[in-house]
């Protein structure tokens, strides 16, 4: 990773659920985490990333976000804020925003979601490939 110029601070891109997963505890550990990490005595850069449309409620429209706005979304954050940024993905759903080729950290909630064995054919292979994407995480 490389690190940021003394005079820079770094760069902390923080990526949420989306509103209308309407998981408030989650909601609540990424707005008590922003605060934290933007009073940080070492002025560090914190953007907290929300796509459009992540407040709609529709099916489609959700999926949509989650499948093409978002993960541009970090992709262009990453891309202007350079190449010391950290992103933390806040919650493991959303482990896939991660590029493979940058460091950063995915916070994993729920363990007991990794004991589930009442899975569809479909719910599994979703649930693989979130585990897989977990491995690109530099922690987690």
């Amino acid at each position: 990773m490389t690190i940021a110029p003394s005079n820079t601070p770094p760069t902390i891109l923080l990526a949420p659920s989306l509103p209308s997963d309407n998981w408030t505890s989650i909601d609540i550990y990424a707005d008590r985490t922003e605060r934290a990490l933007s009073a940080h005595p070492a002025g560090l850069n914190v953007r907290r990333l929300t796509p459009f449309g992540a407040a709609c409620s529709t099916k489609l429209v959700r999926a949509l976000v989650r499948r093409t706005t978002y993960p541009e979304l970090v992709n262009r954050a990453l891309r202007s804020a350079g190449p010391a940024a950290l992103v933390h993905i806040m919650d493991q759903f959303y482990s896939y925003l991660l590029p493979s080729n940058h460091h950063g950290v995915v916070t994993c909630h729920d363990l007991a979601e990794f004991h589930v064995t009442e899975l569809s054919s479909g719910q599994l292979r979703r649930w693989m490939r979130r585990v897989r994407c977990m491995r690109r995480a530099s922690l987690v």
